[in-house]
C-alpha cells in the first residue's frame, strides 16, 4: 500500500470507528455522565482504551494519532477542518515558524493541533468552558494527543546529540510549542477551578494541571537539547502573537512568563514592546 493510501485508510478508519459513539449518550439518570447528551466522555474513553504502551509498531501509534485527532475535532466542532484549513491556520502567529514539510508529519500535526485546541477553547468561550462533560473530554483528549505526538517524535531516526528530535532546531521549536500549551493549561486550570463545585470541572482542572506539568518537563528537556539553536523567527512569531492578542496588563504578565521560562534562549522583552 502506498503511503498516501495508507494515510487515507487511517483517517477514514478512525472516523468510522468513532462514528457510532455520539449515539451512546446521555448516561443513565443520576450517573456522572447523565448530562453528557452527545457522549463526549464516551469518545474520550474509547480513545484512552485504545492507548498503546509505547512498544507497539509505528503504524499502531499513527492510527492512535488519527483516532485522537478525530475525537478532538468532534468534541470541538471542527470536523469540517481539512489539510487546507489546517495549513491556513498554521500559517498565522504563533505558528509561522512551522514549515510546510513539518505540517505534513503526523508528529507535528498532533502537537500543533493540541496547541490550537487550547486556543479554540478560549475562542469558543462559554460554549465549551461551561459544558462540563465536553470540556472534560477535551482536556483528556488534548493530553492523549500531545502524548501520542511525543511518542511519534520518539520514532524519529536518532540524530546524535538531538535526543528524540530530528535536529536541535526542531527541539527548540517543540519547546516553544510546549510553552504555549503550558501557558494555556495554566489559564484553563484557573477557569476550571472557579467551577470546581461540579465534578466534571474538578476533573478537567486536574487534567489541565497535569498536562501543564508534563509540558514543562518535556519542554525543559527540549531546551537542553536545543541549546541556543532556536531560530529568531520562532520567538518573533510568539512575541507578535502575545502582543496582538492580549491587553496591556496581560502583555506585562506574558513578558514576565516568557522571560522567566526561557532565559536559556535569551528572550528579550523589548521584542514584545516593538512587535
Amino acid at each position: 500500500m502506498e503511503e498516501e493510501e495508507w494515510n487515507n485508510w487511517i483517517r477514514t478508519s478512525a472516523i468510522q470507528v468513532l462514528a457510532p459513539i455520539p449515539s451512546f449518550g446521555p448516561g443513565t439518570p443520576e450517573s456522572d455522565n447523565s448530562d453528557d447528551g452527545k457522549a463526549y466522555l464516551c469518545l474520550s474513553l474509547a480513545v484512552r482504551l485504545f492507548r498503546d504502551s509505547g512498544k507497539s509498531p509505528l503504524t499502531i501509534t499513527q492510527f492512535e494519532a488519527a483516532l485522537t485527532g478525530h475525537a478532538v475535532r468532534v468534541c470541538t466542532g471542527t470536523e469540517h477542518w481539512n489539510d487546507e484549513t489546517f495549513s491556513s491556520i498554521m500559517s498565522k502567529d504563533p505558528y509561522t515558524f512551522v514549515t510546510a514539510e513539518q505540517l505534513s508529519l503526523d508528529r507535528w500535526k498532533a502537537l500543533l493541533f493540541s496547541c490550537e485546541t487550547c486556543f479554540i477553547i478560549h475562542r469558543e468561550g462559554n460554549t465549551l468552558l461551561l459544558d462540563g462533560p465536553r470540556i472534560l473530554a477535551i482536556a483528556e483528549l488534548i493530553t492523549e494527543q500531545l502524548c501520542v505526538g511525543m511518542r511519534l517524535f520518539s520514532a524519529v531516526e536518532p540524530v546524535e546529540g538531538c535526543g528524540i528530535y530530528g535536529s536541535k532546531v526542531e527541539a527548540g521549536q517543540v519547546s516553544q510549542l510546549l510553552f504555549l500549551v503550558e501557558e494555556q493549561c495554566t489559564a484553563l486550570a484557573k477557569e476550571m477551578g472557579r467551577l470546581s463545585s461540579q465534578a466534571h470541572f474538578r476533573r478537567a482542572e486536574c487534567c489541565f494541571t497535569n498536562l501543564r506539568s508534563y509540558c514543562r518537563h518535556v519542554k525543559e528537556d527540549a531546551i537542553r537539547v536545543a541549546g541556543t539553536a532556536v531560530p529568531e523567527k520562532v520567538q518573533a512569531s510568539i512575541n507578535r502573537f502575545f502582543c496582538s492578542s492580549t491587553t496591556d496588563d496581560d502583555n506585562e504578565e506574558s513578558k514576565d512568563i516568557l522571560s522567566q521560562s526561557r532565559p536559556e534562549l535569551h528572550l528579550v522583552s523589548a521584542t514584545m514592546e516593538t512587535g
